[in-house]
């Protein structure tokens, strides 16, 4: 996966996702602080808000304009913070805790995703984010095109989250600092994440797959776990 050495080298560019209404106190402020966090790295950042009728094909048509983006060197970023849920077993991006939420099932944009020829990190926010492991059957049938995907987690397959890892990736991204031969990956990412969360006593801690830890967690595997 990609290292980061200098400030836009690769370039970056990350699509931050959150439905255009919800119920998660402090949302709004959070994702302020997230998105001048990525932009003060020189990230190119693209705010998406979904909308809330017709959510997954909304979201499957940005999504496919933003993959493309940029060239084969060119290093994406999808963030998602809000409700997440299962149903039954698989992830759902939700806008709202109730039963009238707007929806979306992981399963139907994933292989957008995976199919990318772009090297592309997934940051989720959200409970039950561990919901989103992709079987390996699903693995073995999809192309790579060479260009890996990671996942940082907020939470495993049936946990809830606070939040707080919003909190840490920000700090994390202000507290990284190229110009001292600093580098930085989704590994080193998550690492930096789950120290300052584990400082907090936080009583849920992310989850990082990538293409060689699939087998190791769970027999299950990549991508969104």
């Amino acid at each position: 996966m990609w290292s980061f050495r200098n400030i836009g080298t690769p370039p970056v560019r990350v699509l931050m996702l959150h439905f255009e209404y919800h119920d998660v106190w402090g949302l709004n402020g959070m994702i302020d602080q997230v998105r001048f966090a990525f932009w003060r790295k020189n990230f190119e950042v693209i705010d998406y808000r979904i909308p809330m009728d017709d959510s997954c094909l909304h979201l499957s048509r940005e999504l496919k304009s933003f993959l493309k983006l940029g060239d084969a060197k060119t290093v994406l970023i999808i963030y998602y913070s809000g409700h997440g849920g299962r149903s039954p077993d698989e992830l759902q991006l939700a806008s709202h805790s109730s039963d009238e939420a707007a929806t979306i099932s992981w399963v139907a944009i994933r292989d957008q995703i995976l199919s990318a020829e772009r090297d592309v990190g997934i940051i989720l926010d959200c409970c039950n984010a561990g919901a989103g492991a992709v079987p390996r059957t699903t693995i073995e049938q999809t192309r790579f095109h060479g260009h890996p995907k990671e996942v940082i987690a907020a939470s495993s397959w049936s946990e809830s989250t606070t939040g707080r890892m919003s909190t840490a990736l920000v700090t994390a991204l202000n507290n990284w600092n190229p110009n001292m031969g600093d580098s930085l990956s989704m590994e080193t990412l998550y690492e930096r994440i789950v120290v300052l969360l584990a400082q907090e006593n936080s009583v849920s801690q992310p989850v990082h797959l990538d293409e060689h830890s699939r087998v190791m967690i769970l027999g299950v595997g990549l991508i969104v776990p």
